[in-house]
C-alpha cells in the first residue's frame, strides 16, 4: 500500500517510502535469484516497483531516503557488487527509518499488562489489544501517536479494527476507517516484520521446527532452548 497524502503527519509518509524501499530491495534479490522461467516476470515485478518510487514528488520526504529512491531507480546500471553494496545500504536507512521513534517493549509482567490496557481503552483498538505480544506493543503505541498527530482525519469513533492476530510470524491487522487509518495499520504490518515479538528489538523471521516467529538472534537462541519460556515470554502477564 504505497500511499502517500501531505496532509498526513510526515513520518508515516517517512516511513511510508522505507516500506516501499524495501519492498524493492527484496523484488531486486529475488530476480537476481529467479530461475530462467522466472525472469521476465520477476524483471517485471521489479521495473514496476521502482516505477513507483518516482510518484511522490508532491510529498516532502526526506533528502537521505529520497536520494536513496533515485539510486535504486537507476541500479541495473550497477556492477553486481556496487548493486549489493546500495542495497545493503538501503535496506539499514529504510529500517531505521521505518522503525523510528519506537518506544522500548515492557521490561516486565506488570508494565506489558499495564501498556496493554492502555491500549484496549482505544475507541479503534479496544479487546484486541489482548492479543498484542510484548514486542508489538510500541509498534501499537506509535500508531496511536500518529493519529493523535492527525487532524483532519476521521475521529477515532469511526475507525475499527476487525482482526488482529500473528501470522507466519507477522503482524496481520485488518480496519476500517479512514485511508490514514489503513496506511497506518499497513505500516504495522511492516514494522512487525523486523521487530522481535518478544522485545521489540531489531529482529527477522527465523523458521525453526517450521513454524515462521520474527525474532533477535537471542530470542532465536532461547527458542531453540526453550520454546515454552519463549511462548512464555511473548504473552506473560504476570
Amino acid at each position: 500500500m504505497w500511499n502517500f497524502d501531505p496532509s498526513w503527519p510526515a513520518s508515516a509518509n517517512e516511513m511510508t517510502l522505507a516500506a516501499q524501499l524495501l519492498a524493492c530491495t527484496s523484488y531486486i534479490r529475488s530476480l537476481w535469484s529467479a530461475s530462467d522461467e522466472e525472469h521476465q516476470w520477476r524483471r517485471d515485478e521489479v521495473e514496476d516497483a521502482l516505477a513507483q518510487l518516482a510518484r511522490q514528488e508532491e510529498v516532502a520526504l526526506p533528502p537521505t531516503l529520497r536520494d536513496l529512491a533515485r539510486r535504486l531507480a537507476n541500479i541495473q546500471q550497477l556492477p553486481r557488487g556496487a548493486a549489493e553494496a546500495l542495497l545493503l545500504r538501503i535496506e539499514e536507512e529504510a529500517k531505521r527509518a521505518l522503525l523510528a521513534d519506537l518506544a522500548e517493549a515492557p521490561s516486565t509482567a506488570k508494565e506489558y499488562v499495564d501498556r496493554r490496557a492502555s491500549l484496549e481503552e482505544l475507541p479503534w483498538l479496544g479487546s484486541h489489544a489482548r492479543g498484542i505480544p510484548r514486542g508489538w506493543v510500541p509498534l501499537f503505541e506509535k500508531t496511536a501517536q500518529l493519529l493523535q498527530k492527525d487532524s483532519r482525519g476521521a475521529p477515532d469513533e469511526a475507525r475499527q479494527t476487525e482482526d488482529l492476530k500473528e501470522k507466519y510470524g507477522t503482524l496481520r491487522w485488518d480496519v476500517l476507517g479512514d485511508p490514514l487509518f489503513y496506511q497506518l495499520a499497513f505500516l504495522a504490518e511492516e514494522m512487525s516484520e523486523h521487530c522481535c515479538l518478544a522485545c521489540g528489538q531489531r529482529g527477522r523471521v527465523d523458521d525453526a521446527h517450521g513454524i515462521l516467529l520474527t525474532l533477535c538472534d537471542e530470542h532465536a537462541r532461547l527458542r531453540a532452548e526453550a520454546p515454552r519460556q519463549l511462548s512464555d515470554l511473548m504473552y506473560e502477564e504476570k
